[in-house]
């Protein structure tokens, strides 16, 4: 799986979502880029996407490109107050088991500047299960998480 069939299928879901709109509705302008502003630090987002219980797009600023997953942000600042989030269906514990399973992240808490790094095994509701690269197994409480961030979509396609 890579980073074009994660955002085709959420594009699809979209799609699917708008095409029960009127066509009033499906005119809408999405955002391009907003700005999500954390306790500690502030993100530009492109493409973002609102989930049930997550805004994720991907990182602006630096050399190396993540798409970013935030579960907890203080506001987002927006470029056009006219447009809105392209929006899926999915929750957070959805978009893992169906699209980063396998892949290496970096989970980041609240209020700590210490950030975990492993690859998804599974999640649900409560919890993420995650491996570290030492081999240590770890469930992690999604109610902790403050953001996600994957470098890396490249694993094979799942069938």
């Amino acid at each position: 799986m890579n980073i074009s069939a994660v955002l085709e299928d959420l594009e699809v879901e979209g799609f699917f979502a708008s095409s029960k709109t009127s066509e009033e509705q499906a005119s809408t302008v999405f955002h391009e880029r907003v700005r999500v502003i954390c306790a500690d630090e502030v993100n530009e987002l492109l493409l973002p996407i609102q989930g049930k219980d997550f805004l994720a797009g991907f990182e602006t600023n630096g050399s190396k490109n993540y798409w970013l997953v935030f579960l907890n942000f203080r506001y987002v600042e927006v470029e056009n107050h006219s447009a809105t989030f392209q929006r899926t269906e999915l929750n957070l514990s959805l978009l893992i088991k169906i699209h980063l399973t396998h892949c290496l992240i970096r989970v980041r808490f609240f209020n700590q500047v210490q950030e975990l790094t492993g690859y998804v095994i599974s999640a649900n509701k409560h919890f993420l299960d995650l491996v570290t690269p030492s081999g240590m197994c770890l469930k992690v409480s999604i109610q902790s998480i403050s953001s996600l961030a994957v470098e890396k979509l490249s694993i094979k396609d799942k069938v």
